[in-house]
């Protein structure tokens, strides 16, 4: 079968129009995909951020933990010191009692701040196996 100019030239003139078509498409395809690729870029910058800002409070509030912690031990020894210079002055077991139950009070409540804390502290992850 042979074809005519004229019917190559109309199959040649159809073919470029939809090539030019799909082209048109494909820079329309790649408009969208860098406007994605944009919005996805801002996205990742703003979960980087959110997740910085939240390691620094979850570093903080472990940090208040522990000067909390550290703060009623040292409240506790010095009680107990003031307590064993009170009995070595002459104070009487009766007289001290109050301050013994504060004592134990103080000793309870860090127990129970160490407790709490260790409970609600999410164990590090293992670290990954060396190649």
């Amino acid at each position: 079968m042979e074809l005519s100019l004229r019917t190559v030239s109309t199959l040649l003139l159809r073919a470029l129009s939809t090539v030019e078509a799909l082209d048109a498409r494909l820079l329309r395809i790649e408009a969208k995909l860098t406007a994605i690729q944009g919005i996805l870029n801002q996205m990742s910058d703003t979960l980087a951020a959110e997740i910085a800002t939240l390691t620094t409070n979850v570093a903080n509030l472990t940090s208040a933990d522990q000067a909390a912690e550290a703060l009623l031990q040292g409240l506790s020894a010095q009680l107990a010191a003031a307590l064993a210079a009170a009995a070595a002055g002459g104070a009487t077991p009766e007289q001290l009692q109050a301050l013994h139950d504060l004592n134990a009070q103080i000793d309870s409540n860090t127990t129970a701040l160490a407790a709490a804390v260790a409970a609600n502290t999410t164990p590090a992850p293992a670290p990954a196996p060396g190649p």
